[in-house]
């Protein structure tokens, strides 16, 4: 009985199967590294969306920015405008809560001249031109709309919408946060 061919049949087979082993195991390790990737760019652009919503929250506790002889009720939207570095407080609501592609008028936030973060102890500028770590698809933008006095004339409410993007222009992220502001002094001093 001749035997000659069939272990080179069956190493065979085993090969073939190691192969297809390897090569999905290779197939699943390049998605994880991309959705790794992509939370990384996610996150990137949730930072890069926070930095506007500080300033703006800042921006809302100046009194003179908010009420001089009556509360800052906004001026109304009707044509397409960008305020560069500058923020205004709308009349109209902001359209929707999607990526700022349908608004028609907003705030942009200069991440290259007012952000900065600490690499190495090597302070270094958020840039929206160029690559790399610190680059970013755009600026954030930033819509501040007055919602209402609420329940005494010297409270009132403001809603915020920032939009901000990674790396690239698919990773989005979109912070939506309603300010109460209130007029006056209080001890905290207790």
């Amino acid at each position: 009985m001749k035997k000659n061919g069939f272990v080179l049949f069956v190493v065979l087979l085993y090969l073939v199967m190691l192969s297809m082993i390897g090569t999905s195991m290779f197939g699943t390790m390049l998605q994880g590294q991309g959705i790794g990737g992509s939370f990384r760019e996610t996150d990137r652009a949730f930072a890069a969306a926070v930095a506007p919503m500080i300033k703006v929250e800042s921006w809302l506790g100046q009194p003179a920015n908010v009420y001089v002889s009556g509360w800052a009720t906004g001026i109304p939207c009707t044509t397409a405008q960008v305020y560069t570095n500058q923020s205004v407080v709308f009349s109209n609501p902001v359209p929707s809560a999607r990526w700022p592609s349908s608004w028609t008028c907003y705030s942009t936030y200069s991440l290259s001249t007012n952000t900065t973060v600490n690499t190495n102890n090597n302070q270094q500028l958020l840039t929206t031109a160029g690559s790399g770590a610190n680059a970013f698809s755009s600026d954030p933008q930033y819509y501040i709309y007055y919602l209402s006095t609420v329940s005494t004339p010297t409270t009132a409410l403001y809603q915020v919408n920032v939009a901000s993007t990674g790396g690239n222009q698919y990773a989005v992220a979109v912070i939506q946060a309603v300010y109460q502001v209130t007029l006056g002094s209080r001890d905290i001093g207790g």
